[in-house]
């Protein structure tokens, strides 16, 4: 039974994805397995990026995207280099001017 509940975590954390979409005003961040489970939405002129290194080499980064006080959580399931990766992208995309919305 073990091996079984194991099997069936591994599969559904496979099927984890997240979608950003920055548009001209607002950023939404939707997640889940196979279909959207969680869906946010921050205001894009008060938004900013946050890399919040782990406590130590063996704990993982995050990556938040803040703004007016919340903050939601992107990446969980990238490694540390892609977390940067990905605040890195994200900065880029939302200093650029608007554009009609871009997805990551």
């Amino acid at each position: 039974a073990i091996l079984l509940y194991c099997l069936y975590r591994v599969s559904h954390s496979l099927l984890a994805r997240e979608v950003v979409t920055i548009d001209d005003d607002r950023i939404t961040i939707e997640a889940g397995h196979r279909e959207i489970e969680r869906r946010f939405e921050l205001a894009r002129p008060w938004a900013w990026v946050q890399l919040v290194p782990g406590r130590s080499d063996w704990h993982a980064s995050r990556v938040l995207i803040r703004s007016a006080g919340r903050a939601v959580e992107c990446g969980r399931f990238l490694t540390n280099a892609e977390r940067s990766d990905l605040a890195a992208q994200l900065e880029r995309v939302m200093r650029a001017p608007p554009d009609n919305g871009a997805v990551l």
